[in-house]
Formats: C-alpha cells, sequence, structure tokens
C-alpha cells in the first residue's frame, strides 16, 4: 500500500501535449517521422478538442457499479490498453492548471511500449511514445 496523505497536486511544465507548436518544441517536430506527425496531429486536431465532451444529459443510477467497471475494464482491453484500472477520484492527483471535477471515479489505463524501440532514443523511439500516448 502507498501512502498518499501527504500529497500535492502536481505540476506541468506545458498543458498542450508531445507535439506542441512552442517555439522550444519546433527543433523536435522537425525530427518527427510521418508516422509521429500523423499521431501528433490526431491527438492535437482529433482528440483533444473532444477531451470536453459534453456528458449525457440522460444520466442512470447503476446498481452493479462492479459489473460496470469490469464491463469497462474488458473494453478497454479491446481498444488495446495492457492494464486497466477504475479507482475513486482524489482531487490532489489533478493537475495545479486543471479545474478539480465532482467526478467520483477515474478510469486509468496503460499500454506498453516496445522496449527495444524505447532505448534507441531518437526519432523512431518518439514515434513509439506518440502511437501509445495516441
Amino acid at each position: 500500500m502507498i501512502d498518499i496523505k501527504n500529497a500535492v497536486r502536481p505540476k506541468r511544465r506545458r498543458k498542450d501535449g508531445a507535439a506542441s507548436q512552442a517555439p522550444e518544441s519546433m527543433p523536435y517536430l522537425r525530427r518527427y517521422t510521418s508516422e509521429s506527425k500523423r499521431y501528433a496531429w490526431l491527438m492535437n486536431q482529433v482528440l483533444t478538442p473532444i477531451r470536453d465532451a459534453i456528458i449525457n444529459r440522460n444520466r442512470q443510477e447503476i446498481d452493479d457499479p462492479d459489473a460496470i467497471a469490469q464491463h469497462i475494464k474488458e473494453y478497454a482491453k479491446e481498444l488495446g490498453a495492457d492494464i486497466v484500472g477504475v479507482a475513486e477520484y482524489d482531487p490532489q492527483f489533478t493537475f495545479t492548471d486543471s479545474e478539480v471535477l465532482d467526478h467520483t471515479r477515474v478510469i486509468a489505463f496503460g499500454v506498453a511500449m516496445k522496449y527495444d524501440v524505447i532505448a534507441s532514443v531518437g526519432p523512431i523511439s518518439q514515434q513509439e511514445v506518440l502511437r501509445v500516448y495516441h
């Protein structure tokens, strides 16, 4: 068990992600492979704009939270996640530049990176990072 009672809200250097158009990012962006550019475009132009989607107004009570959590985990794995968890939402782990929401649960998932590709360091490893983040 990890003791989180003294946790503080995390800070981040920038909110616009790995494919930022910030001046300090430009040397890295120029080295992106075509595939990396595609992943970056999908993140910035498709996924980020729908991150704060409208919540369904037709809310339903959940009779069996464990069954729903299991369904979410199975579905996320069908979509490519290697590990999935559902946990209580703790505002202490919300970035300081993000709004603290009134949600009660969070879904966390992970996708494995290819070790030999990441270890190579360079444009191909960046492509692998973007593949997984995408």
